[in-house]
């Protein structure tokens, strides 16, 4: 009689057990057809009467914190993803998907860790390699970003996101060259992204190549004729090739007639200003041959604002306008007229 009682009770308890995961597993799918319908808050309900049920749920855990994180509820989202690590250590997806949103709340050593794990437990996920990559980038540990996004890569050559963000962080580098290559290669898978041309656009310009410069930033505004950052670049590649193709004239306060010629690779984009590369603007003088402008003159910032050009040099500072023909700049060496003869 007790064993027969004692039976009856171990098939209650498995036929429970069997009939609450069954349900949970209801409810689960239940779920996923709510989340991917982006209707979150049901899915939500769905997944919590699915972890009710069976408490050892690590999926439905783990969609659950999808569906927080899908509303922005990060910390919820953090928690449930934690869980499901905790159930199934080995679940490569809520390690990806927890360090994705500690990176949005900007804990980027957290967000790496996870990205790591995530690496580790699938070391052929590409996602994997990007998400850890961008939050590199994001602590401006360029070196590490461009190993991630090089790995990429390897793992699939035609991907060209992957070239744009290696070619940026080579761009904070300032490696112009390699930047230049790595966008060639994104706006080759991507002929459309703007953006691999904006950013090709600002490395020719630090290494002073205007006209290519010009071309690429015209070609994103093409692309996206709201592009205010490129229409703003065009303007100023113009001025500097206006000022880089004409020969200047000017008389000194001192009565000498010159001649400045300012040499292709004149101007260098240094940020927020342009720099005038040594070597590159030539002093003629009647008489003598073309000089390259010595001490003073020799290297400088022009700061463009509008029609105003900044001229900074080491020991003085010229302010100069150029309107139309003509270029004004002045010091404390006197005003010198420039105009323009070829």
């Amino acid at each position: 009689m007790n064993r027969t009682f004692l039976s009856i009770v171990i098939f209650y308890i498995l036929f429970s057990s069997a009939s609450c995961k069954a349900k949970a597993e209801d409810h689960f799918r239940k779920g996923m057809q709510f989340f991917e319908q982006n209707d979150y808050n049901t899915a939500i309900v769905e997944f919590t009467d699915a972890i009710e049920l069976d408490q050892n749920f690590a999926k439905a855990y783990y969609y659950r914190g999808r569906s927080y994180s899908e509303q922005e509820d990060f910390n919820n989202a953090i928690s449930d993803y934690t869980q499901a690590i905790r159930l199934d250590p080995n679940y490569f997806e809520a390690y990806n998907s927890r360090g994705y949103d500690y990176s949005i709340l900007d804990n980027h050593e957290q967000a790496i860790n996870d990205f790591t794990q995530a690496i580790r437990l699938a070391p052929n996920e590409i996602k994997h390699f990007y998400n850890r990559g961008l939050s590199y980038l994001d602590i401006n540990e360029f070196d590490k970003a461009i190993a991630d996004f090089s790995q990429i890569i390897t793992l699939n050559p035609s991907e060209g996101n992957a070239y744009y963000y290696r070619g940026f962080a080579f761009l904070e580098k300032n490696d112009y060259n390699r930047a230049i290559l790595d966008f060639s290669q994104s706006i080759q898978y991507n002929p459309n992204d703007d953006i691999s041309y904006n950013d090709r656009g600002v490395a020719y310009s630090e290494i002073g190549n205007w006209e290519l410069a010009l071309k690429d930033w015209e070609a994103a505004t093409q692309i996206n004729p709201s592009d205010d950052i490129s229409r703003q670049n065009i303007e100023l590649a113009k001025r500097m090739l206006r000022i880089i193709n004409t020969t200047w004239e000017t008389i000194t306060t001192s009565g000498t007639r010159q001649i400045i010629v300012f040499g292709e690779n004149s101007f260098k984009w240094t940020g927020d200003s342009y720099q005038l590369g040594a070597r590159q603007a030539t002093r003629y003088m009647p008489g003598s041959p073309g000089v390259t402008m010595p001490g003073r003159n020799e290297t400088g910032t022009f700061r463009v604002s509008g029609e105003n050009i900044l001229l900074t040099t080491i020991s003085t500072t010229y302010h100069g306008v150029l309107l139309g023909n003509s270029l004004t700049i002045s010091g404390v060496f006197g005003g010198w007229e420039f105009r323009q003869i070829r």
